[in-house]
């Protein structure tokens, strides 16, 4: 947990007994440096949130004058300046203030019976969760313009939810836009060639199953497969995956990489192409050389039976 010491608060409250209430809550307490800024009405909020510098956190009641309810919310949160500020809302709507965390507020306080250690607890989690959100937009941001500068495509399939993810690399790999693959499982299966979609799908079947013979080595699967790509030609593809297993050794999801190697086979198609036509060649000269031989064999054979002939008829003359 985080340590406060100092806080910059920004209290929207248009309820005049309300906001002193919340400002004496908060003067209460030694141990925080609050200084509190409070507006009564969306523009002068909206202008201070603009204008105001180092705004820690935000308290918001969601009734207002000319703005009240989830757009009072959707207005404050949707405020360039407000992407890196906690808001915790403080009402006695309790179905508007499930609805504002659902949408992104970092905490919803009932307004009647609001006391000093509960709304400080909500400051400290609510500022602890906005960093951590922080936090964790950067990573999944570093992690998405990692996957779309790799050369492989990456998929990610939840088995349970039978969803499967692909990375932009992997739906460019193949012409089509971004999201368009992305789905349910049936999406690959429905561009994937008629005679590798059965193979990939039995040793996927007896791998979940734990059956000896699957080709997973080492809980890695690997295999070439032929996709069918936007314009309906189908380029071939190395994968390689791997299971991730929850608790019981249950596995839950499938994530593995595509590598574009069509070049490579059309390139060995080539080659034994060309050794087939190379063989046949050979094949055909030997054969043609082996009857020039037979042929010249019979040839000197005759030779030698007229010599041998002649030779016999002189010794029995003499």
């Amino acid at each position: 947990m985080i340590s406060l010491k100092r806080l910059k608060v920004l209290l929207i409250e248009g309820e005049k007994d309300s906001a002193q209430y919340i400002i004496n809550l908060l003067k209460d307490l030694e141990c925080i440096d609050f200084n509190i800024v409070h507006k009564k009405t969306m523009a002068d909020s909206l202008e201070c949130i603009e204008y105001e510098k180092d705004i820690d956190i935000i308290l918001m009641d969601l009734i207002l004058p000319n703005s009240s309810g989830v757009h009072a919310f959707e207005t404050i949160k949707d405020m360039k300046n407000c992407e890196n500020i906690p808001i915790i809302v403080i009402s006695d709507d309790k179905e508007i203030g499930i609805e504002v965390i659902r949408m992104g507020a970092q905490d919803f306080i009932p307004k009647k019976n609001l006391t000093l250690d509960q709304l400080v607890r909500s400051m400290r989690y609510a500022i602890e969760r906005k960093k951590n959100e922080l936090e964790l937009k950067k990573t999944q941001e570093r992690l998405r313009m990692a996957l779309d500068s790799t050369s492989d495509g990456i998929w990610d399939y939840d088995i349970k939810n039978n969803h499967i993810y692909f990375s932009n690399r992997y739906e460019e790999l193949l012409g089509y836009k971004s999201g368009s693959l992305t789905g349910s499982i049936e999406n690959l299966l429905d561009i994937m060639h008629p005679d590798d979609r059965e193979r990939i799908i039995k040793q996927n079947i007896m791998f979940l199953n734990n059956k000896e013979e699957s080709s997973y080595k080492y809980n890695i699967y690997k295999d070439e497969i032929r996709l069918k790509d936007f314009e309906n030609n189908y380029r071939w593809f190395l994968i390689r995956s791997m299971c991730v297993a929850i608790s019981d050794n249950i596995p839950s999801r499938l994530v593995g990489v595509v590598v574009d190697v069509t070049s490579r086979k059309e390139s060995e198609k080539i080659r034994e192409e060309s050794f087939d036509n190379l063989s046949f060649k050979l094949e055909e000269k030997l054969k043609n050389w082996n009857e020039e031989f037979i042929v010249k064999r019979k040839e000197q054979e005759e030779k030698l039976n007229k010599l041998t002939n002649g030779i016999s008829e002189l010794i029995s003359i003499r």
